[in-house]
């Protein structure tokens, strides 16, 4: 069996995501005709925040179910799997993505579950029947 993706690599490959997204997000929302850094702001949830979510939402779910990881979780060598090593296919990916809205609601508990288990999943992990594994990358 692969081994489990630990709670540091994956708090790391979280924060290269962030990055990746926010980036390729104001890029794109800057891109559009009428849109400025005033509408990135927690004042009100506007057109600019809906399609944040979406966008986040597309990257996740789309590179999960195509490559079985994200840039991030790609930098280190981190993929997602079912438990028996098959691939997670689209529904489910959407379905995890979703689930980590859960892990972080919940005073990012389900989070935390990855450091404290011994096999490293998360409770987005657990409800959707994912594992995060380090296999060695192909960069």
């Amino acid at each position: 069996m692969a081994t489990p993706g630990g709670f540091w690599i994956r708090l790391a490959a979280l924060l290269v995501d962030a990055a990746v997204l926010t980036a390729g997000m104001m890029f794109a929302a800057l891109a559009l005709p009428g849109v400025s850094l005033a509408d990135f702001g927690p004042e009100e949830f506007n057109g600019v925040d809906m399609a944040i979510y979406a966008g986040g939402a597309l990257y996740d779910t789309l590179l999960v179910w195509m490559f079985s990881t994200t840039v991030g979780k790609r930098v280190f060598g981190l993929y997602v799997q079912r438990p028996d090593g098959s691939r997670v296919g689209l529904i489910r990916a959407f379905a995890r993505h979703i689930a980590e809205y859960a892990s972080l609601l919940l005073f990012c508990i389900g989070y935390i579950m990855i450091g404290l288990s011994a096999n490293k999943r998360g409770l987005h992990d657990l409800i959707c029947g994912t594992v995060v594994v380090k296999r060695r990358s192909r960069f």
